[in-house]
């Protein structure tokens, strides 16, 4: 109870928090995944443990701020957020108690996910994210994420050498390693663009950061983590000229020349097979798949437009497009999101986007430096356009309430 009580006194307890949260958020799944590869640990029991205590910190954190100020949960965000997952799970419900709809994962799994992996740490990166506006932000971010991400990639190599072609293990998808990766990358740009001018070494760390975790991102290899990823790019860079900086920008095209340059080669000679995967995008059987999946969602959508085809979505995609594989979701938000639950999810899920959007782009405005909310943002949101269903899509739901907390949210008291 003491702890509970001196929590908003401590500004280094909050940041901390803060660091924690994010960081184990965005980067958690890659490191604990590795962990228990090179220690040959149960994957799944290691994750339920690595999910259990980011749900333990997501629910004290939610639960000691409803107790100080629950007016913020009655905001335009939170309120957003709960109807969408409310419409999700009474239609999960009524698609498997009443409808007898065969669903591709156990019903827990659905509740699991959708609430320890997605719904609460989206409310917790909303009440929480607002509170802590600092320049160092992304640094420390960065040297967090180098941490983590850097001890998993040596346990990786250690496992299995330098000539594994991606970043992947039998127990971690390659997309979502590049996912993370990306992030992190992103978050280190934003550093060397706003972070402190008078400290040159944590400027060159951050440009360590970004370089060597772009590099990572791209041996993972993910086609849609990349070019998500350049958008974002653009939007820092967009933001940057915008911006009231200081920083030289003849250095910053400088590095940023000798960076694409270091990367095209990269490329050219040290990942071919990355390059022959760009080259056949939309054209091999993965995009293909997906292409008509969406086909089968959206029509999906037009015939039941209101409340959409529910749950029976995932067990006609799986039957008719992906009969030969395990897969059985579309790999898009949108599309998943209309053919499931029709305009009443869609809409709940559009006004989430659009007060994300909106609060982070403002905020950027205001505190430049915390430009990489809206970075890590239009990031996870073309990862989802590309990979990933509703109820296990972390990054994007995380990215999302960060982005949504306003500058404001600790001055309003209850």
């Amino acid at each position: 109870m003491c702890f509970l009580q001196t929590f908003p006194a401590k500004p280094a307890l909050l940041r901390l928090q803060f660091v924690a949260f994010i960081a184990m958020g965005l980067f958690g799944q890659v490191l604990f995944s590795v962990i228990a590869h090179f220690l040959d640990f149960d994957n799944r029991v290691c994750m339920l443990l690595y999910r259990g205590s980011y749900l333990c910190l997501c629910a004290y954190i939610v639960v000691y701020f409803f107790k100080e100020n629950n007016k913020i949960f009655l905001r335009p965000f939170p309120i957003s957020l709960f109807l969408f997952w409310l419409y999700y799970f009474t239609r999960l419900v009524w698609d498997f108690f009443v409808a007898n709809v065969d669903l591709m994962l156990p019903v827990w799994e659905f509740f699991a996910w959708g609430i320890g992996s997605c719904f609460l740490p989206s409310l917790t990166a909303f009440v929480l994210a607002g509170r802590v506006l600092r320049q160092s932000n992304s640094a420390t971010l960065g040297m967090s994420g180098v941490l983590m991400l850097g001890t998993a990639s040596i346990l990786f190599f250690l496992i299995n050498g330098v000539e594994q072609v991606r970043f992947m293990l039998p127990s971690l998808n390659p997309i979502n390693a590049s996912q993370s990766f990306l992030l992190l990358s992103l978050i280190g740009l934003s550093s060397v663009l706003w972070g402190s001018h008078s400290n040159r070494r944590i400027r060159a760390l951050s440009f360590a950061v970004f370089f060597l975790a772009f590099m990572m991102g791209a041996y993972a290899g993910s086609r849609g983590a990349m070019l998500s990823f350049a958008a974002s790019c653009i939007v820092l860079i967009f933001l940057y000229f915008q911006s009231s900086s200081t920083f030289n920008r003849s250095k910053f095209f400088a590095v940023a020349g000798a960076f694409f340059a270091s990367f095209s080669l990269f490329i050219a000679f040290v990942l071919p097979s990355f390059l022959a995967r760009i080259n056949t995008s939309g054209f091999d059987t993965n995009s293909i798949l997906r292409m008509m999946a969406f086909k089968e969602s959206f029509e999906a959508f037009l015939a039941h437009p209101l409340f959409g085809a529910g749950f029976r979505l995932h067990l006609n995609l799986q039957e008719n497009i992906y009969s030969d594989f395990s897969v059985w979701f579309p790999h898009n938000l949108i599309a998943e999101s209309l053919g499931l639950g029709g305009m009443l999810l869609s809409v709940a899920l559009c006004c989430c986007l659009i007060l994300a959007f909106r609060n982070a782009y403002a905020l950027s405005q205001s505190f430049e430096f915390e430009s990489w909310r809206l970075a890590i943002l239009v990031a996870s949101f073309g990862f989802v356009l590309f990979s990933g269903h509703l109820s296990n899509i972390p990054l994007f739901w995380i990215a999302m309430g960060i982005a949504a907390s306003p500058r404001d949210i600790s001055v309003e008291k209850s």
